[in-house]
């Protein structure tokens, strides 16, 4: 038990140690700039900018294009498939850079991957197996953007979650509960006010912390799309 505990201190320690410093990320980056620039935002830049909507909701969905080895005893060839809501609060933003809180629910999540079992006498067989599934982000993420009062809005995502699964995953020692992390970057295109399309990459990982009697994990390349549907 003291395992598992340990290991999930361990993960939210780092999340917690990676989210400080993309915070800290932002404000360098943001002094910087300004400090290249040789002044601040004019105060008709920033009054425009403090009356444009704080909140929004975005419907989000997106799937594996590749799946390859890169933390832990994954799983190859593991596919995920997604769809659902995020929720995104701006909590700081000027002429050069933005910094939101995100937070998702995906009530759709499909996991596919590869497992092997007993075929006839000896034989052992590979087949896929399809779990389904929802997830939602906590604590929650972050998303830092950069010219977000441009059309165009290069962005990068970092993000924790949760997990719950219909079946075990894997099969055997594997846990219904799990853990999640991605790291993601793209652009976001504004469309009208308040209003925009997001096209993006993430990388995707799910374990379950050490819980089960196993703990491989499942790392994916994502592609994913949003429409920023309502702002207040």
């Amino acid at each position: 038990m003291s395992d598992w505990r340990g290991s999930i201190k361990f993960k939210t320690k780092l999340m917690t140690k990676l989210l400080l410093a993309a915070v800290a990320a932002v404000i360098v980056f943001h002094a910087a700039a300004t400090a290249i620039c040789g002044q601040n935002d004019s105060d008709v830049s920033r009054a425009k900018a403090e009356n444009r909507p704080r909140n929004e909701l975005e419907v989000l969905g997106g799937g594996t294009f590749s799946s390859k080895k890169v933390i832990g005893n994954a799983i190859p060839d593991s596919v995920v498939a997604f769809a659902g809501l995020r929720y995104a609060r701006r909590i700081y933003s000027s002429k050069h850079i933005g910094l939101k809180y995100t937070a998702d629910v995906f009530p759709l999540m499909i996991l596919s991957y590869p497992e092997a079992v007993a075929g006839p006498g000896a034989a052992v067989i590979e087949r896929r197996r399809t779990v389904a599934g929802v997830s939602v982000s906590l604590p929650g993420g972050l998303r830092t953007t950069f010219l977000p009062r441009a059309k165009y809005q290069p962005f990068i995502d970092l993000g924790t979650g949760i997990a719950y699964f219909t079946k075990r995953i894997p099969r055997v020692g594997g846990t219904r509960f799990n853990y999640t992390a991605s790291v993601g970057a793209g652009v976001q295109v504004r469309i009208a006010d308040g209003r925009h399309v997001s096209l993006g990459y993430r990388f995707h990982h799910i374990s379950n912390g050490g819980r089960g009697e196993t703990n491989p994990s499942f790392n994916t390349h994502d592609l994913f799309v949003g429409y920023s549907f309502k702002s207040w």
